[in-house]
């Protein structure tokens, strides 16, 4: 009788209760597995009633009888607004949102989901039922193969994950729906209030605040070469991971006991971590991944560090095969975890304190070494992974990272000759080649896709972009500063760049309801933007170079933007002479301005 009372109330399974999807039973409920257990070949059962949470203290009763005492005395003070207040028609834009004077009531978390009509995302942006579907259809098909750690399983509403994970649903909607400049500054001060609220205030440990925060540092304005403002999300998200367990494998009988721990926790009443699911391994990989890239190509970030547990993790995602993106998941760990080592044999003076070091041929083994495990590690992926435009793109800017410590390592002392002087010429030279390939490879995406990248991306655009600016003004022994000129072809590659960016608000202006309307400087989309500051940085050059190093003719001006008289965001209006320090702060300020297509306004 016992067993059939728990079935009545049990819909879902075991595996499908805890990763909150939903749970097709092909007859009763706990009679043989689930669609989804038996399709994946894992053991099914219902959840023991004994699993359920204890509840609260009373003195949690208390504290919710006074919100709902509070809830009803703003809602009888209100009600005459309320009563004004007409929801908007199904077809409405969101950019129809009363304007943030408008003293109307706010709704909080979508409350209005019940009666599947419209959606809040804090105090500012209202989509309805129809364009929270849209987002979330945009988000499976467009953003989540570009960023494969957050996964939404198809054929969920917007009604559905709202019930489920609201704060995930919102982010969602947050980073997709276009928004004036002024709603978007809201909502992001809304998204960092409520990560407070719920993470470091109430304690609450669920695991859609983490991944809604990985959303949002992926689609997030953050530009570590001159704001890093995004360092303490990155830094939550990390402490996170290890406060609720995520970084390491729940213990088993199998593992050895530690006596003390377990006797004081049976003492306190506090139970053990459930078994980690799959979406608690893609979260945790997820936060590693953008915290170990943001670490090694801006030294902003403390270095996540490599564990075994992450391989078990991968592994486990990638058999399981629970989404297609889960093997470009497993690709991106496995090149991340190179990348580790590489920034722990190549240390940066620069971010250290330290002095240079010398290149010895310890260093110059170390990248052969990379290199070739690199290449291997690519050859040894499926096809359709090796030919996936996102893998190929970070996977050349992984190249511009293994050869960029070359430009701050000492020039050598000996003959032009030496083997140290002729091993370091090849490392900046390979620098320079990843650096005019990867700027090649970011002109054939196409122009639809660059709305929808993320961080991981193009913060490698910005990487490379400094590292070949760099290599063409550094002078010194070992490198031949006008034959990188003319191989790199810099002024043609950017025009191809900006021309590429064109293409792109044009696509964007075409379908408004695709475009992320992000507003930098009076109201023009980053795609424009990033599209004129790629014609000044080569407008610029050619007239500082009198434009023969490189044999393409001199551009005309940007419309509006003098090339000798430039002044953007007071940063290079008298430079005489160009330096490394200028060409570096020019890459910086277009990195600062670009940032992550889809983030949000400053």
């Amino acid at each position: 009788m016992a067993d059939s009372s728990n079935k009545e109330r049990s819909r879902a399974c075991a595996y499908c209760n805890k990763s909150k999807t939903k749970c097709f039973w092909p007859g009763e409920p706990g009679a043989g597995s689930c669609q989804r257990c038996a399709r994946l070949n894992r053991p099914c059962s219902l959840p023991e009633q004994g699993e359920k949470r204890k509840r609260g203290p009373s003195a949690r009763v208390v504290q919710l009888e006074e919100k709902i005492d509070g809830i009803m005395s703003l809602l009888n003070a209100s009600q005459h607004l309320q009563q004004q207040v007409t929801p908007p028609s199904t077809g409405s834009s969101p950019h129809t949102h009363p304007a943030a004077g408008h003293q109307e009531p706010v709704v909080q978390n979508g409350s209005y989901a019940a009666e599947k009509a419209y959606f809040d995302i804090g105090p500012s942006l209202r989509v309805t039922a129809e364009e929270a579907n849209r987002c979330l259809d945009l988000y499976r098909s467009e953003y989540s193969p570009h960023f494969p750690f957050v996964p939404v399983p198809a054929g969920l509403t917007a009604g559905e994950l709202h019930e489920r994970q609201p704060f995930l649903l919102q982010i969602i909607i947050q980073i997709i729906t276009p928004q004036s400049a002024s709603v978007q500054r809201a909502v992001a001060y809304w998204v960092r209030q409520y990560i407070a609220q719920h993470v470091i205030v109430e304690q609450e440990k669920r695991l859609e605040l983490l991944q809604g925060l990985l959303l949002f540092l992926a689609w997030g304005d953050f530009h570590f070469y001159v704001d890093p403002r995004g360092t303490n999300l990155f830094q939550m998200a990390a402490g996170m991971t290890i406060e609720w367990g995520l970084n390491k494998p729940v213990k088993t009988p199998a593992h050895v006991p530690n006596q003390f721990l377990d006797a004081a926790r049976n003492v306190k009443g506090i139970r053990g971590r459930p078994p980690h699911m799959l979406d608690d391994m893609r979260a945790f990989l997820g936060v590693f991944y953008t915290n170990s890239q943001g670490s090694s190509l801006f030294f902003s970030l403390p270095m996540f560090d490599y564990s075994n547990y992450m391989t078990t993790c991968r592994v486990a995602i990638e058999n399981a095969a629970e989404f297609t993106s889960d093997s470009l998941l497993s690709a991106f760990i496995r090149m991340q975890h190179i990348v580790c080592r590489m920034r722990t044999m190549f240390p940066n003076p620069e971010a250290d304190g330290g002095e240079p070091l010398e290149f010895s041929g310890a260093i110059h083994m170390a990248m052969k070494t990379f290199r070739a495990e690199l290449e291997s590690l690519r050859s040894g992926l499926p096809v359709e992974i090796q030919s996936n435009y996102m893998f190929d793109i970070c996977f050349k800017g992984v190249l511009v990272q293994l050869y960029e410590p070359a430009i701050y390592t000492k020039p050598s002392l000996a003959s032009s000759v030496s083997p140290q002087s002729a091993w370091r010429s090849e490392a900046l030279w390979g620098c320079l080649e990843a650096s005019k390939n990867f700027m090649l490879a970011y002109c054939d995406i196409p122009s639809n896709e660059l709305p929808y990248l993320p961080c991981t991306v193009t913060s490698y655009f910005a990487f490379a972009i400094v590292s070949a600016t760099r290599l063409l003004c550094l002078s010194d022994s070992d490198w031949n500063q006008a034959v990188a000129r003319r191989t790199m072809g810099f002024v043609e590659i950017t025009r191809r760049l900006s021309d590429h960016f064109e293409r792109a608000d044009e696509v964007a202006a075409a379908e408004e309801w695709r475009r992320k309307n992000k507003c930098v400087e009076e109201g023009r989309p980053i795609t424009r933007l990033t599209k004129e500051k790629l014609r000044w940085i080569a407008s610029w050059f050619l007239a500082r170079q009198g434009g023969g190093d490189e044999g393409v003719p001199q551009a005309a001006e940007p419309s509006g933007v003098s090339s000798m008289s430039l002044d953007t965001d007071g940063i290079f209006n008298s430079a005489d002479v160009v330096s490394s320090e200028w060409w570096e702060a020019f890459a910086g300020d277009l990195a600062y301005n670009f940032g992550p297509v889809a983030g949000m306004a400053q």
